[in-house]
């Protein structure tokens, strides 16, 4: 991976420590296609901003922005905002403008990451690979997206890892729950299981927009 040069040695000056401990990964690509922790995969067609993940003991919490793009029936995430919860971490987001060019802010402010330096950082790193973007942090979440063009829209892929720390967490939300079972990541917002269980394509999608769209402001 090239880690972008501008925060080369701004990283290196705030000694980033990186976490080597084991995590679990659920991710939300293309239009979007859900597939959680456990391995359950669905398609999520709200309109919306949506709890993509959240902890019920903490203030980690993954939202995303799903929107119709060009006259379609279907939707795609415009946009993500990354809370990992841990003392120090920045609030990340990430969207992209109408030309498929990503923007970032941390903690509110928006970065050119790719372009200049970033305030020095013992919590977090920013990588560049090809088309993926990585926010490493310290505690060992990882959010990586993906910007590609396909049928002349935008389509950006979310990726996202948290460490087993968090994983032992009471972790809701369209990603499922990080237990080892695919049986209970239908749920609603208390963690409990949704019933009955969504078993066609269409009850998933009235699941996830009825449980996990929120208004703008939250």
């Amino acid at each position: 991976a090239l880690l972008i040069s501008a925060l080369t040695a701004h990283q290196a000056a705030a000694e980033f420590v990186r976490y080597t401990g084991p995590k679990v990964c659920a991710k939300a690509t293309g239009d979007p296609h859900m597939t959680t922790f456990d391995g359950l995969k669905y398609d999520c067609q709200g309109e919306g901003d949506f709890i993509m993940s959240k902890s019920l003991d903490g203030d980690f919490e993954l939202q995303g922005r799903f929107e119709q793009v060009g006259g379609k029936t279907v939707t795609t995430t415009s946009g993500v905002a990354l809370k990992t919860g841990f003392p120090g971490e920045e609030e990340v987001e990430v969207s992209y403008t109408k030309e498929c060019d990503l923007t970032y802010s941390l903690n509110g402010v928006v970065h050119d990451l790719e372009g200049n330096p970033a305030p020095d950082s013992d919590t977090l790193q920013f990588y560049a690979e090809g088309s993926y973007r990585s926010f490493m942090f310290a505690s060992g979440v990882e959010m990586k997206v993906e910007l590609r063009k396909w049928s002349g829209e935008c389509l950006l892929s979310t990726y996202l890892c948290i460490p087993e720390a968090l994983a032992d967490e009471v972790i809701v939300g369209i990603l499922g729950s990080p237990d080892g079972s695919k049986d209970n990541d239908f749920m609603t917002r208390d963690g409990n299981d949704f019933d009955p269980k969504p078993e066609t394509r269409k009850a998933k999608n009235d699941y996830c927009t009825a449980v996990w769209c929120v208004p703008t402001e939250d």
